[in-house]
């Protein structure tokens, strides 16, 4: 069995929501026998390597004018990506599968597949990676605003046009792999026959079940900081929340991740005492989560799986966060983790943590059974193997 493989990132290291599920489908399509092509717009490493065969694809550049136009008229959304199929080789396009992370390819994998069946007489199935619903981003952007922001409002008007499209695109795929029941029903209300999705909850490593519980009263931080979304909550966090917990914890530290991205908001938070800014990658995932106590995550949005709630669950930390920072899971408060929607919640619940133990010793216990139990990445495999079964 041969899969063509179309990718936007390098998986390798898997690093964000979208290569960190895309790694570990990728080793799944492997441990099911399947021989991968992968096709890779960014640079090539010998990690990746080790999946397959791997080459750079090159895009056709399309003007941001010519993007637009082709979105307004309803031919192909913004953010797709486009190429040449002559860069395929015969023995290349004799495939099974046609896989694609993130979205971005579902326009044009779905004319490779037709492409395909002309050339060799067999048509591919398809299989589409996305991380999240991209109409339920761009519909929720403006009740998530503050007052009333262009911006956001320009999401949701977009997302009339990106509703038909996205539906379209997906429409022709034979299986959809998302991340939570949110996004299932999201596609089923823009056209999205539920039958072809397939609800694939992000993993964590298996080196996070290892860790050791923390005798250290430090917190961590979880959020995508090239999005000011992010920011306002981090910086509410400290003001709201973490400068009153100093008061009576002067030694708790608060460790921000930030995943190699800077910029003067981040420089600014840097200055408080006892808040301490990682401005670079981590080789391994499991130092973010290693010494630390709580794992604050104030998302406050309606939509995504938070893959470092789950990576903190796993690690046996105790995770403090709104409802949406558990999209996805079942969680009971109290249980597996607890569930904070004000600043007083977030300040009362860290506070009775820190001073006592024997709750956090609880909680931290529940937290890792119940990631061992549902995020695993074995437990990914056999759903996997009946979205290459589905047409």
């Amino acid at each position: 069995m041969k899969a063509l493989c179309l990718l936007s990132e390098n998986p390798c290291p898997p690093r964000n929501g979208i290569t960190i599920p895309t790694y570990n489908q990728l080793k799944i399509l492997k441990d099911l026998g399947y021989d991968l092509n992968i096709f890779l717009i960014e640079n090539i490493n010998e990690d990746i390597k080790l999946f397959g065969k791997v080459k750079n694809i090159e895009l056709i550049n399309v003007s941001k004018f010519n993007k637009a136009m082709n979105e307004i008229i309803l031919q192909r959304a913004y953010y797709e990506n486009v190429f040449d199929f002559k860069q395929f080789s015969r023995d290349e396009l004799d495939v099974d599968i046609i896989y694609y992370s993130p979205i971005s390819f579902g326009y044009i994998a779905n004319l490779l597949s037709n492409y395909i069946e002309s050339v060799t007489g067999t048509k591919p199935k398809i299989i589409a990676s996305i991380s999240d619903c991209y109409t339920s981003v761009l519909r929720t952007s403006l009740s998530s605003s503050k007052g009333i922001a262009l911006k956001p409002f320009v999401s949701y008007l977009r997302s009339f046009f990106i509703s038909n499209l996205e539906s379209r695109s997906l429409s022709k795929a034979d299986s959809i792999l998302v991340q939570t029941n949110k996004d299932k029903n999201w596609l089923l209300n823009i056209g999205v026959k539920n039958e072809k999705v397939f609800v694939t909850p992000n993993g964590v490593s298996d080196s996070l079940f290892n860790l050791k519980a923390s005798n250290y009263k430090d917190l961590v931080f979880v959020g995508n900081f090239k999005s000011d979304f992010y920011m306002d909550k981090l910086e509410w966090f400290i003001k709201s929340v973490f400068l009153k917990l100093q008061i009576n914890y002067p030694n708790c530290k608060l460790h921000v991740y930030t995943s190699g991205f800077k910029n003067e908001r981040l420089n600014k938070v840097a200055q408080h005492e006892n808040v301490i800014v990682h401005y670079n990658f981590v080789d391994d995932i499991a130092d973010v989560y290693r010494d630390k106590f709580v794992c604050v995550a104030p998302i406050f949005k309606s939509y995504g799986f938070i893959n470092k709630v789950a990576e903190a669950l796993g690690a046996g930390l105790v995770v403090v966060g709104d409802k949406s920072a558990f999209n996805g899971m079942n969680i009971t408060t109290g249980q597996e983790a607890f569930i904070a929607e004000t600043d007083t919640d977030f300040y009362s619940i860290i506070n009775e943590l820190l001073s006592k133990k024997d709750i956090f010793e609880y909680v931290r216990v529940q937290a890792r059974d119940y990631a061992i139990q549902n995020f695993s990445w074995e437990s990914r495999k056999e759903i996997l193997s009946n979205a290459t079964k589905t047409r």
